[in-house]
């Protein structure tokens, strides 16, 4: 085989008897290269999906912190070593583990992993899946990249059998793409319930605003950085500690130097990447979630939910869908640091309702963003499909 793959030592942390035997085997191509959001969809789906009688198995471009952070073992890794984007071979790779692998459903997360599945499906009669975790064309601040990523993807689309957006707003934008010869399904993401809650603020003690995510300029910490002082300025106190690493080194030095600047050295912390993202977010009184742009459905905005965690965010892509205005929490205009401001200071000023908020927030999560729900509409498309393709 021209891959390799993986091990590890961690420990399976489902129970040995609840899941069915696997019936089929489904591959999912990746990235790798980071732990975030999209991430942790594959991993939970890993998880779940065994329940279901399918075998979730990885194929990564970049086999970097996946590997190494993701939180179930039970589905190998394949390493498609692939050293560019114009890395054919790994292509030819891709397809040498697709024949060899007894594979049902190939399945792609990223405009590069379906560049490569359509390549290597060329005469295949394996179906293909894309799951459209954000934009395209909204990727990042480089506008010549996101024009690329954007043609690439819409090429490979046309040997997609079926898409799923993890958003209402992102699977009517990539309906609109692909025309009415291709099907798009809604599949929101999930993430586990959780029988822990978060407190509440402790009287007398600064608010901690927290936020997690993959730091990079589309997720908008500057503009939190610019609200904070405003806050600041206005008698509120109030700390923030962010959760997570930073794309690159030289965006580290430009946000720091900012901290510097809004002369917050003192009131921001830094936590860098966490496994136990639950245990961070329990230390919050808000979470804060400032995106500008290129958002599907923020795993991290779920996952504070499930902590009874009152959210402050913007009003980007699918994010109205999970928080209503007042509700659930707040949402600022993106880029705004006075709109994120003011939405902050309704909470901490007591306007609005803490727990309110906290105990719809905990409900909307539990009700309607559960990853179990999530794995079983994946597991009926799947059905589907192989039905479908056997016909």
């Amino acid at each position: 085989m021209a891959t390799s793959e993986h091990s590890s030592t961690k420990p399976d942390l489902r129970s040995a008897t609840e899941p069915k035997l696997a019936t089929q085997n489904v591959l999912h191509v990746i990235n790798g290269e980071y732990y975030a959001g999209a991430e942790r969809v594959q991993d939970l789906l890993a998880q779940e999906l065994v329940t279901h009688g399918i075998a979730l198995h990885f194929a990564c471009t970049k086999p970097r912190l996946f590997p190494e952070k993701r939180i179930f073992d039970g589905a190998p890794i394949y390493d498609l070593k692939m050293k560019s984007r114009l890395d054919f071979g790994a292509a030819k790779r891709l397809r040498n583990l697709i024949k060899k692998g007894d594979f049902s459903i190939v399945h792609a997360h990223t405009p590069r992993t379906l560049f490569l599945c359509r390549i290597a499906l060329r005469g295949l009669s394996v179906p293909l899946v894309y799951h459209v975790h954000s934009p395209a064309g909204q990727d990042s601040t480089h506008q010549f990249k996101n024009w690329i990523n954007a043609k690439i993807e819409k090429w490979a689309l046309k040997r997609a059998d079926l898409l799923i957006g993890v958003s209402e707003s992102l699977t009517k934008r990539y309906q609109r793409i692909v025309g009415p010869t291709k099907t798009v399904r809604l599949i929101s993401n999930g993430v586990p319930t959780s029988e822990r809650r978060v407190t509440g603020p402790s009287k007398g003690k600064p608010w901690l605003l927290g936020s997690v995510a993959l730091i990079r300029p589309r997720k908008g910490i500057e503009i939190l950085l610019k609200a904070q002082r405003l806050l600041l300025d206005r008698q509120f106190p109030v700390e923030l500690r962010v959760v997570g690493p930073f794309e690159t080194d030289e965006y580290e030095a430009e946000i720091k130097n900012l901290v510097r600047e809004l002369s917050l050295n003192e009131k921001v912390s830094w936590a860098g990447f966490q496994r136990d993202v639950a245990s961070e977010m329990k230390k919050f009184d808000l979470f804060v979630l400032p995106s500008l742009f290129g958002e599907g459905l923020p795993m991290v905005i779920l996952e504070a939910m499930a902590l009874g965690l009152p959210v402050i965010s913007t009003e980007v892509e699918g994010i109205p869908e999970v928080i209503s205005e007042r509700i659930h929490g707040l949402l600022a205009e993106p880029s705004n640091a006075n709109s994120l401001a003011n939405a902050i200071e309704e909470v901490i000023s007591e306007k609005l309702s803490w727990q309110t908020l906290s105990d719809n927030a905990y409900r909307q999560q539990r009700e309607n963003f559960s990853h179990i729900n999530m794995a079983e509409k994946l597991s009926a498309i799947y059905r589907h499909l192989l039905e479908t393709n056997n016909d």
